[in-house]
């Protein structure tokens, strides 16, 4: 951390330049990131950084996690699905969900919780199979294709095509820091 001296001159006094002084001190020698951040470190991050460590993880998830890919995979097609057990669980309920994608390679989440939705498990699939054929190297991405059950997405994907601009409608769209 870079900290600047401020410029201090006569109208300070000496118990306010002593006083800055020891403040400067302390806060150059002994502060550190989780003395003023609250929740996990990585949030410190800068957002690309924090993606692509999220796009590699799950890479490398599904190149240990062992499941077979899928048998009707060609390297353009993949396919995702999610759910929530149990269904009918209320907002504060605890709850499973799972997220799961396949095509060449597949992978299987589960994220458990109570401030959780089916929303994050069908997002959450949506991202680990265009991650995972981004990995694959995919190599005409206008001719692969992902087939998905999440009527949001596919609305949300046919709209983009209108070269109308989404953001607006993303401000207010439940799981928006997903899509």
């Amino acid at each position: 951390m870079h900290l600047v001296q401020p410029h201090i001159n006569r109208s300070w006094s000496a118990a306010a330049r002593q006083n800055w002084n020891k403040l400067f001190n302390a806060l150059r020698d002994q502060l550190r990131i989780d003395d003023v951040l609250y929740g996990p470190l990585d949030l410190a991050f800068p957002w690309q950084v924090r993606i692509q460590h999220a796009e590699n993880l799950i890479s490398s998830l599904a190149n240990v996690c062992g499941f077979a890919p899928s048998q009707h995979a060609d390297t353009l097609t993949w396919a995702s699905d999610g759910s929530m057990l149990p269904f009918s669980a209320g907002i504060l309920d605890p709850k499973m969900v799972t997220g799961a994608a396949t095509g060449t390679q597949t992978l299987v989440t589960k994220i458990p919780g109570s401030n959780i939705s089916i929303l994050h498990g069908e997002l959450a699939r949506l991202i680990l199979a265009l991650v995972l054929s981004e990995s694959k190297g995919t190599i005409n991405r206008c001719k692969s294709r992902l087939l998905t059950d999440h009527l949001n997405t596919v609305q949300l994907v046919e709209d983009s095509r209108t070269g109308i601009d989404q953001t607006a409608r993303l401000r207010f769209m439940n799981g928006r820091s997903y899509y």
